[in-house]
């Protein structure tokens, strides 16, 4: 059987993702993982948020609330 288009992450990698997508910062990510701040970079670089539709229109939507507080 060929599977393409599809990457296969592990646990842990998964779960760095899932907490950056929480917002959870890279040092929150390390201190939980015991992965070194510049390992949990690499990680979200590498594999997810370059192609991570969903964490780009997080960081949108919360650069657009940040910019109605300064105008409020």
């Amino acid at each position: 059987m060929n599977i393409g288009g599809v990457t296969f992450h592990g646990l842990r990698g998964t779960f760095i993702t899932e907490r950056r997508r929480e917002g959870s910062t890279t040092e929150q990510i390390g201190s939980i993982t015991g992965h070194s701040i510049a390992e949990v970079g690499r990680v979200l670089e590498k594999h997810y948020l370059a192609t991570d539709q969903q964490t780009s229109d997080a960081v949108i939507l919360r650069m657009k609330r940040t910019s109605r507080e300064w105008i409020l």
